[in-house]
């Protein structure tokens, strides 16, 4: 008796187990959703900055082909007046010094070739700002309205100092909407293609009302426990 009763305890153990190992082999795992990947250009001069235009303005067809030319031939005009030059490879030369003087850990000449590099870097700016307007006007008017808006929102985000939840971010980009379309011109980018003078206008008042009416208590006390720091203006892109 207690031999079969053994038997049928070992039986039903090798059912479960069974059933339990046929389960885990047919019950799919949970994946993470891909993330949906996207497509370098590969036109020379098309930085990723110039990419992200694209992808915010949702350029396609004409449209894409006419702000593509304008990439590259601003690349071209680039080349022409810098990176060929003999200050632009004098640039080069003095950025490959520099890069082994830090591996050495030469602070001394890694000073000198910075403050070498600080006067060819006005002139490559300087450069940069001039053809900068020939690809950001190259966007129709919506794309450039997208544009202004996608950015100043970046930069105002990024400045608030606090984290905004997924419920907020929209909320936040739906004032920053708001201030950009009252405060934008036809020919804001022309004039302004980094934004710079654009962002100085509209900052104040878009922080303001995005701290009023989005941020909560408790996000509007971190804030101000956080050290003041002045928000910092990059024009120096391409």
């Amino acid at each position: 008796m207690k031999r079969s009763l053994a038997l049928c305890a070992l039986l039903t153990c090798g059912l479960l187990m069974g059933c339990a190992s046929q389960s885990q082999a047919t019950t799919p795992k949970a994946t993470a959703p891909k993330r949906a990947l996207t497509t370098r250009d590969t036109t020379p001069g098309m930085s990723p900055e110039f990419q992200t235009m694209m992808e915010v303005g949702q350029l396609s067809g004409a449209d894409r082909d006419r702000f593509v030319a304008k990439v590259q031939e601003r690349h071209e005009l680039y080349q022409k007046r810098w990176t060929n030059t003999s200050d632009g490879r004098k640039q080069a030369d003095l950025q490959e010094e520099l890069t082994k003087a830090r591996a050495a850990k030469d602070t001394q000449k890694a000073e000198q070739l910075n403050a070498k590099l600080a006067e060819l870097a006005q002139k490559d700016n300087q450069i940069r700002r001039e053809l900068r307007p020939m690809v950001v006007t190259a966007l129709p008017p919506q794309a450039q309205k997208d544009w202004a808006v996608y950015e100043i929102n970046r930069r105002v985000v990024r400045g608030l100092g606090v984290r905004l939840t997924p419920e907020q971010r929209p909320q936040a980009e739906q004032i920053v909407r708001d201030e950009v379309t009252k405060a934008l011109k036809a020919d804001t980018l022309a004039n302004d293609s980094y934004l710079s003078d654009l962002e100085a206008a509209v900052r104040p008042t878009i922080t303001t009302r995005i701290i009023d009416k989005v941020l909560t208590a408790e996000q509007r006390q971190a804030r101000e426990e956080k050290p003041a720091t002045k928000p910092v203006i990059n024009n120096k892109k391409k």
